[in-house]
């Protein structure tokens, strides 16, 4: 072979390669999963390690790349990353976070979205219905027993007449969980106090008022706003002597009197699964109902002397939390 046969035919190995990589199908060395976050909170950061945690449990030969995005609650971050996300070269989308689902819906993502833990999808515009929906996005849902909880408060202080609820109206997950509440209230004979607030400052105002309000208690709904104001609302309520009571572990172990609701790391863990079939090809969204989560515990403060008494029923189990 001549020196010039020889360099005819590296170049035409070279191109017969190329075109290889180029048409080569995606395998499990290619795949590559978006971790999309609202914002830095407790509850979206425990949904974000059970998720991780469990699908490292599936087999993708190490090889899965994960890329992780926070928004920080930030409208002009929720938009890049987004837009990141819906052109980059990602096989699926975890979302976390109502604002980061919806701007992914708004924005019409063709990808493959799996949510985790949005209270009320359907009423949220993410899906037409839990089951048969025949869309890209599929998930999770858990939606705080409300009901539930303001029986647990009512047979604990049973001479309550009034409840405050501090929320923020601008969050789906929060107004969800909040109407859901105070419609309950209402049908208990139960007067609301109702405590919409949009910032910190409102957070702050809505304090200052339960001085004259004279209300037996505070619920807080699942809400970003007021959870990163946590420390202070349950201080704040605290030093009026008006229990606080939520449905998360993390607003008992701030010092809440007591809440019911589901172990957050637990939304992730049974998200993963949705997430690898999608990732491994045995299904596409539109095939996977939307998951509904349906277990809890009673989480209860024994560190305050108005901590309730509380009796374990079938549902749900009592963790003490110290």
């Amino acid at each position: 072979m001549n020196k010039k046969t020889f360099l005819v035919t590296i170049v035409i190995l070279i191109v017969i390669g190329g075109i290889y990589l180029v048409s080569k199908p995606k395998d499990y060395n290619s795949l590559k999963l978006g971790i999309f976050l609202y914002t830095e909170h407790k509850v979206i950061d425990e949904i974000n390690t059970g998720f991780k945690n469990a699908l490292s449990q599936f087999s993708f030969e190490d090889s899965l790349v994960i890329i992780e995005k926070n928004a920080n609650g930030d409208q002009l971050q929720l938009e890049q990353i987004a837009e990141h996300f819906i052109n980059g070269d990602y096989d699926a989308i975890f979302v976390v976070g109502a604002p980061a689902i919806k701007i992914l819906k708004d924005k019409q993502c063709k990808k493959p979205v799996i949510f985790g833990g949005p209270p009320f999808p359907v009423k949220s515009g993410f899906v037409p219905s839990l089951i048969n929906h025949n869309t890209n996005f599929t998930g999770t849902t858990y939606s705080p027993p409300t009901e539930a909880i303001l029986d647990i408060f009512l047979e604990s202080f049973d001479k309550a007449k009034k409840i405050a609820v501090l929320r923020n109206p601008s969050e789906p997950n929060s107004e969800a969980v909040s109407t859901s509440f105070m419609k309950n209230a209402i049908d208990k004979k139960i007067s609301i106090v109702d405590l919409p607030s949009m910032d910190g400052a409102s957070v702050d105002a809505s304090l200052r008022s339960l001085t004259h309000n004279k209300v037996d208690g505070l619920f807080i709904p699942t809400d970003n706003l007021v959870y990163s104001m946590l420390d202070k609302v349950i201080q704040s309520a605290s030093e009026m002597d008006i229990p606080v009571f939520s449905c998360t572990k993390i607003s008992v172990q701030k010092g809440a009197l007591f809440s019911l609701g589901t172990d957050y790391e637990t939304v992730g863990e049974l998200s993963a699964p949705i997430a690898a079939s999608i990732l491994n090809k045995s299904k596409s969204p539109n095939e996977i109902d939307v998951l509904e989560i349906k277990t809890g515990k009673i989480y209860l403060n024994i560190r305050n002397n108005k901590a309730p008494l509380i009796n374990e029923n079938k549902l749900y189990k009592i963790e003490v939390v110290k």
